[in-house]
């Protein structure tokens, strides 16, 4: 059977008719494994920006989301090593799955974050209208 066609007929006698699927090679991981120190790096800076956010109390709520995300950087770096240098199927997909959770996360983590400065935003908005409603007429009642 050709591999180079996923689609074609079985062999004869073979009643598979699914995709064959080619193996997966060092040549799919090469990128991962060349910024493997730069995920590595990030994972670090994760943790150490999470571990400065635990000392406050009121951050420590949130500050635990970018620990669990430098955890998980830093697992798929070492994951990607392992599989780019073994060449294991299984291992490359458990460094891909660590790796897209990682995002997910950070990802999601994001977006609260952005949520929560509109929310911020607006309530400084509605702060200074109302304090500038109140100063005006403070200033016109004092000018009557």
């Amino acid at each position: 059977m050709d591999q180079a066609n996923p689609y074609q007929m079985p062999e004869s006698g073979s009643d598979d008719y699914s995709p064959q699927l080619q193996s997966v090679g060092p040549q799919l991981l090469a990128p991962l494994y060349a910024v493997k120190g730069w995920i590595k790096f990030i994972g670090v800076m994760m943790i150490i920006y999470g571990a400065l956010q635990c000392v406050a109390v009121f951050t420590a709520v949130i500050g635990w989301i970018p620990i669990w995300i430098g955890i998980k950087l830093n697992r798929a770096a070492g994951l990607v090593t392992q599989a780019f240098e073994s060449g294991n199927e299984s291992v490359a997909m458990a460094a891909t799955e660590e790796l897209g959770s990682a995002l997910k996360i950070l990802g999601i983590f994001f977006l609260v974050g952005l949520i929560l400065l509109a929310l911020v935003i607006i309530v400084y908005i509605v702060i200074i209208v109302v304090a500038v409603g109140v100063f005006a007429s403070a200033a016109a009642g004092a000018g009557s």
